[in-house]
């Protein structure tokens, strides 16, 4: 039995900053949608652990045994109580959908269907509690799940954000 290699992020030329925080700005998301080497697999609204996002799979054409990531954004990001659309955050795809090509032209619609709807949704959204700001700082501190943990191992009364005021 063999075992593989992790997937190398530099085979989408990211860079120091978007490997490290596993996170590209939507511009830039949009320039690898366009790549004419990248192939698009799958592209669904769906939930995680965070919230209800758009999820696109895309692979590089020109990568043997190339692993596929998946992206994921424009959607409301439940712990920060914001909707997200200026950024896409990814993950490594352990499922092979390597038979699935989404055209790009269909995916690109929908991508900026989407972000139109979520744009409308923020400007219409209250500003975040106490809770969510914390939550969000400690994201940037540490990353997602580390700011679930803290959240949940010192508790609303300790960091000032109890339910009363948000």
């Amino acid at each position: 039995m063999s075992v593989e290699a992790p997937a190398d992020k530099s085979t989408f030329e990211f860079t120091e900053d978007e490997k490290l925080f596993e996170r590209v700005l939507h511009q830039r998301f949009m320039r690898l949608v366009a790549d004419r080497r990248v192939k698009i697999h799958e592209i669904n609204e769906n939930g995680n652990a965070f919230g209800e996002f758009l999820f696109v799979t895309l692979s590089r054409r020109d990568k043997p045994d190339q692993r596929q990531l998946v992206f994921y954004g424009l959607g409301y990001h439940d712990q920060r109580e914001r909707w997200i659309h200026e950024y896409w955050r990814w993950y490594e795809s352990y499922m092979d959908k390597s038979g699935t090509v989404v055209p790009k032209q269909r995916a690109v619609k929908q991508i900026e269907e989407r972000l139109e709807w979520v744009k409308s949704m923020a400007a219409s959204e209250p500003k975040p509690t106490r809770r969510g700001e914390m939550y969000a700082l400690l994201a940037e501190l540490t990353d997602e799940d580390g700011a679930t943990t803290e959240m949940e191992d010192f508790g609303w009364a300790l960091l000032r954000c109890d339910d009363e005021d948000g």
